[in-house]
């Protein structure tokens, strides 16, 4: 009795001091049988099988492991004899080489991404945040539907970094009627809302001075969301919101720089009024 080895959780005998000291030991693979996913390695004297399943990282059917080298983590005494339940496949000196490569190409990645951030932070410490002039903003029933730096939007002049929009719309529809933006510092942008009751929706007719970023609305939520850039020193912005049930459609126009905007739907009127 005293000469028998102590009996452990996960093995027996020989092995019971891999349990207690996690001792990795690096071992070669033999007999793989690539169709079945396992074979055998030698350690202490004697063959421990090895099935696909204890080796990290996972390893399909069907590659060969034959004399691939294995640090064997644990062994337990199976049914028929000692088995290894925890592995690491020793890479080859190519896939060591890519595995150098790619964290050196994610340390890279890492450094650019920093050096973006504090960039970026300069430049907003420089030029401020943006400004967003907001000629019409969302009634009080619909708030959520956009909202700047988490923060409700009223009509006038806002600043922030982000503006965020959820605007109702069909199932198919939804990743074009929701946007969220981050803003460049010290530009200037135009957002705007309008809600309506038709099945149709509002058409931007034309613009000036204004680079178009986000645009959707239709009948299904008859609300709509637009938000443009001002790339010149002043702009315009013409469109049309259909009527009550489609009863027409009214025409409007709003002009603006990049520090004020201001109605001007009679300058609209007299241009497409008729002479008679």
């Amino acid at each position: 009795m005293g000469d028998k080895h102590p009996i452990t959780q996960s093995g027996h005998g020989r092995f019971a001091h891999l349990e207690k000291e996690k001792k990795k030991m690096a071992s070669k693979i033999f007999r793989w049988n690539s169709e079945r996913g396992f074979g055998f390695i030698r350690t202490n004297g004697q063959d421990a099988f090895l099935h696909v399943t204890a080796i990290e990282p996972r390893q399909g059917r069907g590659v060969d492991l034959n004399n691939r080298e294995v640090e064997v983590h644990q062994i337990s005494q199976g049914d028929k004899g000692p088995k290894v339940t925890s592995a690491t496949l020793v890479p080859t000196a190519e896939e060591q080489a890519a595995i150098e490569a790619e964290a050196k190409r994610l340390a890279q990645e890492k450094a650019d991404l920093e050096a973006a951030k504090a960039a970026e932070e300069a430049l907003r410490r420089e030029l401020g945040p943006a400004t967003i002039l907001v000629p019409r903003s969302p009634a009080w029933c619909y708030k959520g539907d956009v909202r700047i730096d988490d923060q409700e939007v009223n009509e006038g002049i806002a600043q922030g970094d982000f503006i965020k929009f959820s605007l109702p719309s069909r199932a198919r529809m939804r990743s074009a009627a929701e946007g969220m933006f981050k803003l460049s510092p010290g530009q200037v942008y135009v957002l705007m809302h309008i809600s309506y009751n038709a099945r149709s929706g509002v058409y931007v007719d034309r613009t000036e001075g204004l680079e178009q970023i986000f645009d959707y609305g239709d009948g299904h939520g008859m609300r709509w969301g637009g938000l443009f850039k001002v790339v010149s020193d002043t702009w315009v912005i013409d469109f049309s919101i259909p009527g009550h049930h489609d009863h027409g459609r009214s025409h409007h126009r709003i002009a603006g720089d990049k520090t004020s905007f201001e109605n001007k739907d009679g300058d609209l009127v007299r241009e497409k009024a008729q002479p008679v």
